[in-house]
């Protein structure tokens, strides 16, 4: 494969937080992300992200490779999510592999998370399941059964 200029490379997923301390809990001791950073924001983002005066904390957690930027905006407020539709455009779930699914499942409660169990399915050798964090909408678990 040869590299050029136009060759793309993840490097993080944004997530608007409404509780920075509570998303930190979230992520790091029910999904295992590992703190790596926090910055003080001022308005120099205004421009990308389309706001006004923009005040916020950037917190970035690691697992594995992934990288997640949480924002915690503390100008303009924190807007609520909107309620999730798979068919809507744009984002629809953010995936996390387990070895087992129901201790995971267990796991992501306590901090917050809620499993939604009417969503359990088993499909092409996997068991999936949706669940959500405090803020964003929609993440899923699967564990490869086969």
């Amino acid at each position: 494969h040869n590299t050029d200029a136009t060759d793309f490379k993840p490097i993080h997923l944004p997530i608007c937080v409404a509780d920075r301390d509570r998303a930190i809990r979230f992520y790091t001791e029910a999904l295992g992300f590992e703190l790596k950073m926090e910055l003080e924001q001022q308005s120099d983002y205004s421009p990308i992200f389309e706001l006004h005066d923009v005040r916020y904390h950037d917190v970035f957690l690691t697992l594995g490779n992934m990288v997640l930027a949480l924002h915690a905006f503390e100008s303009p407020a924190v807007l609520p999510a909107h309620p999730h539709a798979y068919n809507r455009a744009g984002f629809t779930q953010f995936a996390f592999g387990v070895a087992e699914i129901d201790k995971a499942a267990e796991r992501i409660r306590p901090f917050g998370g809620t499993v939604l169990d009417s969503t359990r399915i088993e499909v092409h050798g996997s068991t999936l399941i949706a669940f959500t964090d405090p803020d964003v909408p929609r993440l899923e678990l699967v564990q490869r059964t086969a």
